[in-house]
């Protein structure tokens, strides 16, 4: 019960949370170092950009030189993912949800 101006007390939890971040705030050392803007420049998040870029298109040229018709190289069919949720969806437009987890009406 509050009365008058006087504050709740703190519980122990809030009083160390509080002096943590007391402590990191005043630590100008410590929020310098943990600050990601000087090792995140335009130019690494362009050499990123790229290098994710060359990997995919990588992975997708082996994928497609190594396959087999519609198959991969270990007899998997390509674009499952893809082909199960658009069949499924196609299916409840359909009035037919229910059928969606028939695997052999697919």
């Amino acid at each position: 019960m509050r009365f008058g101006n006087k504050k709740p007390e703190k519980t122990r939890k809030e009083r160390v949370v509080y002096q943590n971040f007391s402590r990191l705030c005043q630590s100008t050392a410590m929020i310098d170092r943990l600050c990601p803007d000087q090792f995140i420049t335009p130019e690494r998040v362009r050499m990123t950009a790229w290098l994710m870029l060359a990997a995919t298109l990588i992975g997708l040229a082996y994928l497609f030189a190594t396959a087999h018709g519609t198959v991969d190289s270990l007899g998997r069919p390509l674009g499952t993912d893809f082909s199960n949720v658009w069949t499924a969806g196609w299916m409840a437009d359909q009035g037919q949800a229910t059928q969606a987890w028939n695997w052999p009406a697919h």
